[in-house]
């Protein structure tokens, strides 16, 4: 089974994607990662050999957020960038897997690319802003207006690593961190206010493809209520999985990327 990969830069909707290609399937797998501090395909070999299940039944395409975004960007225009670097790379149905801030984007591009999406499966994610999530982000962003990079990937893996995992491997994982540059740091304000006031309850009864919604009972970020609401108005399966599983849970739950695949598999 391969585990080569390989990453483009393509053109979108006025800025620049970078997309990680791997997987040698017949299928084509979109990957929407959640909001990262730093950029995500900086850990691209740990990506690939994370999901490296779906290498032999997928082409796996994770979509990157734009690397210079403007001020005000918003989760719409991430959708429509990632719809635009998939278009560049020949790409014209798929299904998709949306993780966290991921899953919103995977939410509108499912809503407005209804012919693109064959299935979708979200995580750890939610269809309206709430209060928890409005909390946790404004924390983190003021931590990153004031510099404080070390103390915003502390602060991070605190609220998305379940209790125990942080306990055990918390402070292994910092020293592997890299500690963000200032100009990191305001793309990652950006990319965290994207989500102010989001709310597309309303229209999820207009996703009509299969999809399946998981989550975490504890989870400190989207909140387990949020996962329940999108899979209620989408009026699909929804799995919680107990604690200590938290918003986390797509990386640390035993056979997790498994369901997902099943379900991506399943005729």
């Amino acid at each position: 089974m391969s585990t080569s990969y390989r990453i483009d830069e393509t053109e979108t909707c006025g800025g620049r994607t970078e997309v990680l290609t791997f997987g040698t399937g017949e299928r084509t797998l979109v990957i929407l990662p959640g909001l990262s501090v730093t950029p995500v395909l900086a850990g691209a070999e740990t990506i690939v050999s994370a999901y490296r299940s779906f290498c032999k039944d997928f082409t796996v395409r994770l979509v990157d957020r734009r690397k210079d975004p403007p001020p005000g960007f918003t989760l719409e225009g991430m959708a429509k960038d990632a719809a635009a670097a998939l278009d560049a790379l020949g790409v014209t149905a798929a299904h998709v897997y949306g993780v966290s801030q991921g899953g919103m984007i995977a939410q509108l591009l499912a809503l407005e690319r209804p012919e693109f999406v064959k299935k979708l499966a979200l995580c750890s994610t939610l269809s309206r802003e709430n209060e928890t999530v409005r909390a946790v982000v404004t924390e983190w962003i003021d931590m990153a207006k004031a510099g404080r990079g070390e103390e915003l990937n502390d602060a991070f893996l605190q609220k998305i690593l379940s209790p125990k995992t942080y306990r055990r491997f918390g402070k292994a994982i910092l020293k592997t961190l890299p500690v963000p540059t200032a100009r990191e740091l305001e793309i990652f304000c950006v990319n965290a206010m994207a989500g102010e006031g989001f709310d597309i309850v309303s229209r999820l009864p207009e996703i009509r493809c299969p999809s399946l919604v998981l989550g975490a009972e504890n989870d400190r970020v989207t909140t387990a209520e949020g996962a329940r609401e999108t899979a209620a108005g989408i009026g699909c399966a929804c799995k919680l999985y107990p604690a200590p599983y938290g918003h986390a849970v797509y990386d640390e739950a035993p056979g997790i990327k498994a369901r997902v695949r099943r379900f991506l598999l399943k005729e």
